[in-house]
């Protein structure tokens, strides 16, 4: 920073400081890489020569709200219960934007965090929920409630997400802790529900005639990116 430059505790803005602590120490870094940026949908494709002050309050926005995700990848798989406690934490900043007064204020802050939250969902939390639920780590629902999420912050935008970054081809290869451990099916799988068991699942890619010696088993489709 140049020395004129006044101190970090000084730059923060007055709804940063409404935050919980854990969550102001978890959001306090360092993150300029421009490889590390998640990209936006606020002014289209085209670019932009001229900026009003709307928009520079709007670019200024969406830079804090970037500090406030997450950039790094898990040590391991997602659990449900590491997805909601991501959740819990994306809604505290959002009720603390939707409290405040000014109309056209918080109109920026919400287009600007909407941008940054669906950024963060593309790049990290939805193709690592995908993996995870693949895995048997994390439950259909749970993924169900983040593409909402994901499409909702679309919709917001009226934007179909192309301009933020795109997920990483391998994301397996992203956590250290790659080790998918087997499904055990109990000896006796036979109850009430196995009726019912299948019935989310998408089967138009069934033939109507497998081939010899092969079954194919259908997965929910959750690629949504």
């Amino acid at each position: 920073n140049p020395p004129y430059s006044p101190p970090p505790k000084y730059q923060e803005h007055e709804w940063f400081k409404d935050l919980p602590s854990e969550l102001q120490k978890a959001t306090r870094r360092r993150a300029t890489e421009s490889d590390s940026f998640l990209g936006t949908n606020l002014f289209g494709n085209y670019r932009k020569n001229c900026f009003s002050t709307e928009d520079i309050a709007m670019i200024s926005a969406r830079k804090d709200f970037e500090l406030l995700v997450p950039k790094s990848f898990p040590q391991c798989l997602l659990t449900d219960s590491l997805v909601y406690m991501l959740l819990r934490y994306f809604n505290t900043v959002n009720q603390i934007v939707k409290r405040m007064s000014d109309d056209d204020t918080r109109l920026i802050m919400q287009r600007a965090f909407y941008d940054a939250l669906g950024g963060y969902l593309r790049y990290y939390l939805v193709p690592m929920a995908q993996l995870s639920y693949y895995a048997g780590r994390i439950k259909l629902n749970t993924v169900e409630r983040l593409v909402n999420i994901y499409q909702q912050c679309k919709t917001t935008l009226n934007t179909n997400g192309n301009g933020w970054r795109a997920p990483d081809k391998d994301v397996l290869s992203q956590f250290k802790v790659r080790k998918i451990e087997p499904v055990k099916l109990p000896k006796s799988c036979h109850s009430e529900e196995d009726a019912s068991s299948c019935a989310q699942l998408d089967q138009t890619c069934i033939s109507q005639e497998p081939d010899q010696g092969s079954m194919i088993v259908s997965l929910p489709r959750l690629e949504t990116l």
